[in-house]
C-alpha cells in the first residue's frame, strides 16, 4: 500500500540524486512503493531539469558528489525557484558547517547517514502530508481570489450606480455667476463615490438657498443618506419654501429623516445659507458641519463660522439657531467639507491656522487659484472625501466693510467713541437716534469687555468690522484671547453691583449675538442689529 493511500497524502513524484550505486539503489528501493512515479540520476545537474519541468514534485539527494556541482548548490538553486518545494538532505554526520548552511537555505528535512529506512519513510509521509496541505491552500487561495474578482465586479456595479446617483442627485454645479455672487466649486472623492453633496435653489424674490453637507461614511450607504437628504429636501422647498425660514427647513428635515438616521446609525451635517442676491444679507444655520470661513475684503484675518446646532439624526425635534452676515464688495466665504480641514490637521500642514493662513495669503479676485491651492494641499494627506464652495460677493457699486483696528480700548475709550461714531455716521442712514445709540453703547461695551476679560495680546490689539446693508448691521470683533461664550443670557446684575452690566448691555442693544471660538485661541463676536424689528422667517 502506498504512501497517499496510508496518510492521505498527495501523490508523490520523486526525484533522488546519488553518485553512489549502492546508495542509489538502497534509495530506490525503499522509495518506490511510495512514489508514483520515481526518477533517479547520478548527478545534481541531471535533477534540475526534471524539477524545473515539474516532472517531479520532491528532491532526494545526497550532500556530496564528484563532480563540481553538490547537494547544496542543487537546493540552493531550487530554493531560489520555489520557497516550498520538498528537499530531503543526505549527508554524513561530520559535516557540520553544511547541515548549518542547509538549514538557512530551508531544506525541509536531513538525514544523517547511514540512512535508515524508517526515518526516510517518516520524512516523505511528512511531505506528503505537506504537499496536500500547500495544494490545499493553493486551491483555497484560488477560490478566494475568484471570489475577491465576483465582489470587486459586484463592487464596481454598486461604484457605477453610486457616482451616477451622486452625479445626478447629490452634486450639482453651480454656476459661476449668481447674480452679485461668483462661485467657485472643488469636488475631489477619495473613492469614486463620496457623502459630500451641494446645490443651490433660486427664488423669484430674489433670494438663493446654498446647502452643503455630508454624510456619514463613504461609497454607495453615504451616496445613498445624501440622496434620502435631497429628496426630502425638494419637497419641503416645493411644498412650502416660502412660508419657511432657514430654521424651519432644518428642523423639519431633522425629524422627517431622524428615525431613519436612528436606525441606520447614521448622521447628516450641513450648513444652509439663504443669500439675499439684492441686499448681501446672508443668514444659515450649521448643523454640525465643518466651519465655514469669511474674510472681509480689508481685513488682514479670517473669521471662522459655526454654530452650536446638532447634525441631523441626533435629535427628533432639535431647534436650529440660525446667524445672520452682511457681506459687503470683495468678502468672500468658504464652506469646506471636513476631508479638507481634517487634511490640513498634521504638523507640515499647520493645522487649521494653515488653512487660515493659505486663504488669508491669496489676493483678491483669485478665488480659482485658492480653490487649487487648498486642494492640492490636502492631495498628500487626504483620507476622505473632500469638497469646497468659495463665494464672492462682487455687486458692481457698494461700499465695502469698515474695519477698525483697536489696541487699547480701556484707556482711550473717548477716541474708540469717535472711531466707531464715525463709521455709523455712513452705517445708520435714515435710522433712528435711539437706534444709533443703541448701535454704539453696544459695539463699544463688546470691545472693552474684549479688553478687560479676554486677554488679548497687545501686539496684535482686537479687529472690529462693521458692515450694513438696507435690512440690518452686524459688528464682527475678532482676536486673539481667552474665549468668551457665555452659556445663558444676560441678566440684570443686583442694584447694589457695581459691574457686571456689560454682557446685559450688549444682549439688549443688538437683536442677534454669536460667539465663535477655535482651538489657537482666536476668538470672534458677531453682533447683528435689523433695521426695523427682526422678522421670525428668513
Amino acid at each position: 500500500m502506498s504512501i497517499f493511500d496510508n496518510a492521505g497524502g498527495s501523490p508523490l513524484f520523486i526525484a533522488v540524486a546519488e553518485d553512489d550505486p549502492v546508495s542509489r539503489l538502497m534509495l530506490q528501493r525503499w522509495l518506490q512503493p511510495h512514489a508514483q512515479a520515481l526518477f533517479v540520476v547520478e548527478r545534481p545537474e541531471d535533477a534540475w531539469p526534471l524539477i524545473e519541468s515539474r516532472q517531479v514534485n520532491v528532491l532526494v539527494t545526497d550532500l556530496r558528489f564528484e563532480g563540481r556541482e553538490t547537494g547544496l548548490d542543487l537546493a540552493e538553486r531550487v530554493r531560489a525557484w520555489s520557497v516550498d518545494f520538498p528537499i530531503i538532505l543526505i549527508t554524513a554526520f561530520g559535516d557540520q558547517d553544511a547541515l548549518v548552511h542547509a538549514i538557512e537555505l530551508g531544506v525541509d528535512h536531513v538525514l544523517i547517514k547511514p540512512a535508515q529506512r524508517v526515518l526516510l519513510r517518516q520524512m516523505i509521509q511528512k511531505v506528503s502530508v505537506q504537499i496536500r496541505d500547500r495544494e490545499a491552500l493553493r486551491a483555497a487561495q484560488a477560490e478566494i481570489a475568484e471570489q475577491q474578482a465576483r465582489l470587486r465586479t459586484l463592487r464596481d456595479y454598486e461604484q457605477r450606480i453610486g457616482a451616477h446617483v451622486q452625479q445626478h442627485i447629490l452634486y450639482q454645479s453651480l454656476p459661476a455667476q449668481w447674480g452679485a455672487l461668483r462661485c467657485t466649486q472643488r469636488v475631489n472623492p477619495v473613492h469614486s463615490v463620496n457623502g459630500d453633496f451641494v446645490d443651490g435653489f433660486a427664488s423669484s424674490d430674489g433670494a438663493l438657498d446654498i446647502v452643503v453637507g455630508d454624510a456619514m461614511g463613504k461609497g454607495l450607504s453615504a451616496a445613498m443618506l445624501g440622496a434620502g437628504l435631497k429628496a426630502t429636501l425638494m419637497r419641503l422647498l416645493i411644498e412650502a419654501r416660502a412660508e419657511l425660514s432657514i430654521e424651519d427647513i432644518c428642523c423639519r428635515l431633522s425629524r422627517e429623516l431622524q428615525p431613519v438616521l436612528e436606525q441606520l446609525e447614521g448622521l447628516i451635517t450641513l450648513q444652509y445659507w439663504r443669500i439675499g442676491l439684492y441686499s448681501g444679507t446672508f443668514r444659515f444655520v450649521d448643523c454640525g458641519h465643518t466651519k465655514a470661513v469669511l474674510q472681509r475684503a480689508g481685513a488682514s484675518s479670517a473669521l471662522l463660522l459655526n454654530g452650536k446646532n446638532l447634525p441631523l439624526g441626533v435629535l427628533r425635534d432639535d431647534g436650529y439657531v440660525a446667524c445672520e452676515l452682511v457681506l459687503m464688495r470683495g468678502d468672500r466665504l468658504l464652506l469646506v467639507s471636513d476631508g479638507i480641514v481634517d487634511a490640513f490637521e498634521t504638523p507640515e500642514q499647520g493645522g487649521l491656522e494653515g488653512l487660515l493662513a493659505l486663504i488669508e495669503g491669496t489676493a483678491p479676485g483669485m478665488a480659482g487659484d485658492l480653490a487649487d491651492a487648498i486642494v492640492a494641499a490636502s492631495d498628500a494627506y487626504a483620507a476622505d472625501d473632500r469638497s469646497l464652495l468659495l463665494l464672492e460677493w462682487a455687486p458692481a457699486v457698494g461700499p465695502v466693510a469698515q474695519t477698525l483696528q483697536i489696541f487699547d480700548a480701556v484707556d482711550q475709550l473717548t477716541l474708540l467713541r469717535q472711531r466707531i461714531a464715525a463709521v455709523l455716521d455712513q452705517a445708520a442712514g435714515e435710522a433712528s437716534e435711539s437706534w444709533r445709540v443703541a448701535v454704539e453703547a453696544g459695539v463699544v461695551e463688546a470691545v472693552t469687555n474684549a479688553f478687560r476679560h479676554g486677554e488679548i495680546e497687545p501686539t496684535l490689539g482686537a479687529a472690529l468690522t462693521i458692515a450694513w446693508n438696507d435690512e440690518m448691521l452686524t459688528c464682527e470683533l475678532v482676536y486673539r484671547g481667552v474665549p468668551f461664550r457665555p452659556e445663558r443670557p444676560a441678566e440684570l446684575p443686583p442694584d447694589y453691583s457695581e459691574g457686571g452690566y456689560g454682557l446685559y448691555v450688549i444682549e439688549h442693544c443688538f437683536d442677534r449675538v454669536h460667539y465663535f471660538a477655535d482651538r489657537d485661541r482666536r476668538q470672534a463676536q458677531l453682533l447683528v442689529k435689523f433695521r426695523a424689528e427682526p422678522a421670525s422667517a428668513g
